[in-house]
């Protein structure tokens, strides 16, 4: 069975989609026509077959790459790619929390049927906790040595794409690679033309997650006239508690936490020095 041998595990609305993009033009590089086939975590009961299927096109490239975005949320993910997968890399997209919850809040905005459960989620401090990326990195370092993952910023991305790009691309073991124009993130934040449809839409998305049809999936989501029929360029929500401040004072301890597990300055890198 041909398997994956990199992965990446999340964060969402961190230009994944942007890497995802680039990393398909490499020759050396095989990606699914999807992203978020979640098979260490909703779909583990598909089973190794299933998952297998979905690289039976990759030829003899040297990184055969999946996306989705939860994986590093699920704790029980780890030990699950550790008997699957052969010695795997992961990617990890990471940005500064206040900024990922700007971002995050827009998307359910854009995504969620009613306000109602955009209100829900953050009356409940679920969306808070999201944020706190150091504890959901904790079962990923128990399982695997911290060489295995390469790490690129959001932040890195938008100030320099091209260093960013490339340092995703050495990481992997790849040679130099120059996709053309890597100036703009792919996936900018957007708001519903209607927001019935949209929430349509992503029940009709649901349903083929459901069903197995993630390769049709793939080649609807990445229809970009079908894009601009639903959706518009938007700026990201503003945070819906007080201000930054309080929120970067809340964050301040996971942010130093996750500096020590990646070996890694964020606390400069984000400015909460």
């Amino acid at each position: 069975m041909q398997l994956p041998n990199a992965l990446y595990l999340g964060l969402p609305r961190c230009a994944s989609t942007w890497l995802w993009t680039h990393l398909r033009d490499h020759d050396d590089v095989f990606v699914p026509a999807v992203k978020d086939i979640y098979f260490f975590d909703r779909h583990y009961d598909r089973g190794l077959r299933w998952y297998a299927d979905l690289f039976a096109d990759a030829g003899d490239q040297s990184v055969r790459i999946e996306f989705s975005h939860d994986y590093l949320f699920d704790p029980a993910a780890p030990r699950r790619i550790a008997a699957d997968l052969d010695d795997p890399q992961f990617v990890i997209g990471l940005r500064e929390p206040v900024s990922y919850l700007r971002s995050t809040m827009s998307n359910m905005e854009r995504h969620a049927p009613t306000t109602a459960e955009v209100a829900a989620m953050t009356e409940s401090g679920r969306l808070l906790g999201s944020a706190l990326f150091d504890q959901f990195l904790a079962p990923w370092l128990q399982v695997f040595d911290r060489s295995a993952f390469c790490v690129y910023l959001y932040e890195d991305v938008v100030a320099d794409p091209t260093a960013a790009y490339a340092h995703v691309v050495e990481r992997l073991g790849l040679a130099p690679h120059d996709p053309g124009d890597l100036e703009l993130p792919v996936n900018r934040s957007a708001a519903p033309r209607s927001r019935a449809l949209a929430s349509a839409t992503k029940r009709g998305a649901r349903l083929a997650r459901r069903v197995g049809a993630e390769p049709v999936l793939g080649r609807v989501k990445a229809n970009e006239h079908l894009r601009r029929l639903l959706y518009r360029e938007a700026d990201e929500s503003p945070t819906p508690w007080s201000d930054d401040a309080v929120l970067r004072q809340f964050f301040r301890p996971s942010v130093e936490r996750l500096s020590e597990q990646l070996d890694l300055d964020l606390v400069d890198a984000w400015g909460y020095a």
